[in-house]
């Protein structure tokens, strides 16, 4: 710039020069020299001008840095130059409909005055004038959609215009703040005496009681304006659409050893995702309809909450720059990194230098090993977002992943909703959709399941892209307004490391007045491990069965206890101590939760209260009055092998669900056991390796069963099978 100023001065003062020097020619030579100072000044000008022009004319390069990392120099010329781009837009726009409102002024004068021409020399053949009416009608409505759809191209343009200058919903530019505060990366004693304020009350953290009034959704929540779910995907730098993994494409490598230390080291492929770009492309697999969804304009602010322990580099930070990457600004009120006394290097000072570069990120250190739960309840405690949103450490958030999520809760503050979860292939890094047909569930041992949608829920969904009520959720994922949350206690602190918390957080939502949904326009990839990378202090099957006892003394009822229990025979005998539940219990009783059993009959229709009572018992299996041959919560069914194989029918296990006929077997008096169905007997094979079905014989010896122990319906033992 100081070049082109001096440029100027020269090129001026040369004029001047040869103006003085130069023999005068009248006042036609001195009008002549002020035209081509004055041209040259301006030429001068516009040159300035379209430097600057040039510089900031693709302002998408600035993007991300201008809005996860703070204004750059310059700001105001490229929001002058954004803003006429989206003016010039909305123009384009305009001068379209104007163009066509002139054409169909024209038409309408062109068959005008050839209806009075036909009126007037060919009134024999005159127009339908009632048909020409309907035309026309027809031609005003479709303007007028137009129009109305121009205005809301308008508004969503100016949303966009608004979100791209970084401005508020209330027209403020908001201020970044760049944290230098060491207590957002380490933690003090005054941060641990705050969080470790446990909730199991129903209240608030300041002492008030969270009121009814609190969580009712706004009045005019179905008024408000809407706008178009954003699918925003933003980077720090471009992208390479060749680069390994790109677009959600797994990498298979051929380094066996590599690949077996990785495993070691962090029970999934790590080697693999260290190849792979933190900030690589997904794959949009969002349901049919979900792009073009509309959500409210008033959505709330959440706080992420992302616990971790011992989690690898490339996996953590690509789960924060999904986040960030993905998230409209505004509603990110923070991004809380609650590090669970991790000891690996990277996770220590190299990760607190790297996220000083993103002003809303904060991270806890927590200096004795807590546990996701009470991790979680820690991050929750310093959360100052509307919603809590909780994610694990090795996730990709897909495009217009969190809109979906806040909008319900915009709607209904004690809905608990969960994002569909994708998987991320632990071996390959492949990202695959788990499609639009699954919801949450559990068996009787309280372990979770994922369930195929059932029919009736089918028939209430209407669309491919509505939400599914699901009666548990995995746990790991999921979004939930702050005052609900306390209100429902929280998480139970008396529950250790990891383990049932999804189970406890489920039943409570819906026996206690919420709702739990699965989005299927929210979809965040997972990756699956077989194991975990960390140990749990004290054992981790003891953990987790110490954890379901807890959950199943406080949500469940005395007959679904008892139903646990005999699923269940040998914690009876482990004498494992679940700790206090009164206050929880206490809990349930204030804020007047339904029944276990209310739960069954409303929310998962499909499970059954196991039959306590059964007519035989052996080693492995029980034969109830249902007449089931059941292990647990599995049956025993037939397979029948292709006719090539010329193989006799042989025994497979099956979910004990339905009143399929295939379950039911009768035990006679002479001691065969025969499949009703197909009237096969229960047989061993000569090489007595699994039990067949075979053509029942009366003297074969083979054929006959005996259980340990029968008994009546009562429950009380008997000598021998009654029947």
């Amino acid at each position: 710039m100081a070049v082109l100023t001096n440029s100027v001065f020269l090129e001026l003062s040369v004029a001047e020069e040869v103006t003085t020097t130069m023999p005068s020619r009248g006042r036609t030579t001195s009008y002549a020299s002020i035209v081509f100072m004055t041209s040259i000044v301006w030429l001068a000008m516009h040159i300035v001008f379209l430097m600057f022009y040039v510089m900031f004319k693709d302002p998408s390069k600035h993007k991300f840095v201008e809005l996860h990392m703070g204004s750059l120099s310059q700001k105001g010329i490229r929001e002058y130059v954004l803003q006429g781009k989206m003016e010039r837009r909305m123009q384009k726009k305009m001068d379209a409909l104007m163009e066509e409102e002139e054409k169909y002024h024209r038409r309408v004068m062109n068959q005008t005055k050839a209806s009075n021409f036909s009126r007037t020399f060919q009134s024999s053949n005159a127009l339908d004038l009632h048909s020409e009416n309907v035309v026309l009608k027809k031609d005003i409505r479709r303007i007028s959609r137009r129009t109305r759809g121009l205005e809301f191209a308008q508004r969503t343009l100016l949303n966009d215009l608004t979100t791209a200058l970084g401005k508020q919903p209330d027209g403020e530019t908001p201020t970044t703040k760049t944290s230098s505060s060491k207590s957002h990366y380490t933690s003090t004693s005054k941060t641990t005496s705050t969080v470790n304020q446990e909730n199991t009350s129903g209240r608030k953290l300041d002492g008030s009681t969270v009121k009814d009034k609190d969580l009712e959704s706004p009045q005019d929540a179905d008024t408000v304006p809407m706008h178009v779910v954003r699918s925003l995907d933003v980077t720090t730098m471009p992208r390479d659409p060749v680069a390994p993994g790109e677009n959600g494409e797994g990498i298979i490598d051929d380094d066996i050893e590599k690949v077996e230390e990785a495993f070691k080291i962090a029970s999934f492929n790590q080697h693999v995702s260290d190849q792979i770009s933190i900030e690589r492309s997904l794959p949009d697999v969002r349901a049919e309809g979900c792009n073009t969804s509309l959500v409210g304009d008033d959505l709330p602010s959440t706080s992420v909450v992302i616990c971790f322990c011992e989690e690898s580099w490339s996996t953590l930070l690509r789960t924060v720059h999904s986040v960030l990457n993905r998230s409209p600004p505004q509603l990110i009120k923070e991004i809380i990194l609650v590090d669970d006394a991790s000891s690996r290097d990277h996770l220590k000072k190299k990760l607190d230098d790297y996220m000083k570069r993103f002003p809303k990120v904060k991270i806890i250190h927590l200096p004795e090993r807590a546990g996701l739960i009470r991790a979680r309840l820690r991050g929750a405690a310093l959360a100052t977002g509307d919603v809590l949103t909780f994610l694990d450490s090795h996730v990709e958030c897909g495009v217009g992943w969190l809109e979906p999520l806040l909008d319900r809760i915009r709607l209904n503050r004690r809905a608990v909703v969960c994002p569909s979860i994708d998987v991320i292939e632990m071996r390959t890094f492949r990202y695959s959709s788990s499609g639009h047909m699954t919801r949450g569930g559990f068996d009787w041992r309280m372990h979770f399941r994922w369930n195929t949608v059932p029919d009736y829920e089918v028939a209430r969904r209407k669309t491919e892209k509505a939400p599914i009520r699901s009666p548990t959720m995995a746990g790991g994922l999921f979004s939930i307004h702050k005052m609900f949350f306390e209100e429902l206690g929280q998480y139970d602190p008396g529950l250790e490391i990891w383990g049932g918390e999804n189970l406890e957080l489920s039943f409570k939502t819906w026996m206690c007045g919420g709702t739990l949904e699965i989005l299927p326009c929210s979809r965040v990839g997972h990756i699956f491990r077989q194991s975990q990378p960390y140990r749990f202090p004290g054992g981790g099957l003891q953990t987790v069965q110490r954890n379901s006892l807890r959950v199943v003394q406080v949500w469940m009822d005395e007959i679904h206890r008892k139903a646990f229990y005999a699923v269940n025979p040998e914690l009876k005998d482990m004498n494992i101590s679940y700790g206090d539940v009164s206050a929880r219990r206490q809990l349930r009783e204030r804020l007047g939760c339904k029944s276990f059993q209310w739960y069954l009959d409303t929310v998962y229709k499909e499970m059954r209260v196991p039959d306590l009572t059964f007519q035989a018992s052996g080693e492995s299996f029980l034969y109830n009055w249902e007449n089931h041959l059941r292990h647990e919560e599995l049956c025993l069914v037939p397979y029948f092998p292709p006719p090539e194989e010329k193989r006799p029918a042989e025994l497979h296990i099956d979910w004990c669900e339905g009143q399929d006929e295939k379950l039911i077997w009768k035990h006679t008096r002479k001691g065969q056991i025969i499949h009703v169905q197909t009237s096969l007997c229960l047989d061993v094979p000569r090489d007595k390796r699994r039990p067949i079905l075979t053509d029942c014989t009366r003297k074969s010896r083979t054929q006959k069963w005996k259980f340990l122990k029968y008994f009546d319906k009562d429950g009380n033992e008997i000598l021998e099978n009654p029947r």
